[in-house]
């Protein structure tokens, strides 16, 4: 019992890349493992995957279809790469799969909707502070969780998408451009987009 206890410990211990490479090296510890990054990634995951799709139950599902999805690709997972990114782009891809069934149900129904209503992704922190080398730093150093949210209810998903993964999950653009299958200079531009919106909502918040 202690000694699966240490086991346990030093598993936990490993890099995200060390796990999942680890994974198909070390078949007795694939459960322990895969628990492992579930709970790594669990909150930012599905807080990320609600910028996209919204609803909190949906999210919750893709982020079980996101990680039945890891299983069956861990063998293609290159260990020279980042874990976290080569995550994130399978729940992406998941996720606009979802949007774009939502959207042909949605046309080829003529029935009361059934559809999800719409509501922002929610940010974890109480408070979230701006640093000096942060995106907004024009902007109010230290905003409730309820402007915050609000503030970014009013973005495009592109450009939230964008700022939720640069702010809060802490990506590079190269990261973030990874994920999201698109240009880096795209990934700037709706960064830039998305700051100087959110700049003036919250602006516009301490007037009113």
């Amino acid at each position: 019992m202690n000694d699966t206890a240490t086991t346990t410990a030093e598993l936990a211990q490993l890099s995200d890349e060390d796990v999942a490479t680890m994974i198909l090296a070390r078949p007795e510890h694939v459960d322990r493992l895969y628990l492992i990054l579930i709970q790594r990634y669990q909150s930012p995951l599905i807080s990320f995957i609600r910028q996209i799709v919204s609803d909190p139950a949906t999210a919750e599902d893709i982020f079980q279809e996101t990680f039945l999805r890891v299983v069956n690709k861990i063998s293609t997972y290159n260990s020279q790469f980042k874990f976290k990114t080569w995550l994130y782009t399978i729940a992406y891809r998941v996720a606009l799969s979802h949007l774009r069934w939502r959207k042909k149900r949605k046309a080829l129904s003529f029935t009361a909707g059934r559809d999800e209503s719409p509501e922002v992704g929610t940010v974890s922190e109480e408070t979230v502070k701006y640093e000096g080398a942060g995106p907004i730093t024009n902007a109010q150093r230290s905003e409730t969780k309820e402007q915050i949210e609000a503030a970014m209810d009013t973005l495009p998903r592109e450009q939230r998408e964008v700022f939720f993964l640069y702010q809060y999950q802490q990506m590079s653009y190269k990261e973030i451009a990874d994920v999201l299958d698109c240009p880096l200079g795209t990934v700037k531009s709706r960064m830039h987009a998305a700051i100087e919106k959110l700049s003036l909502v919250l602006d516009k918040m301490k007037t009113e």
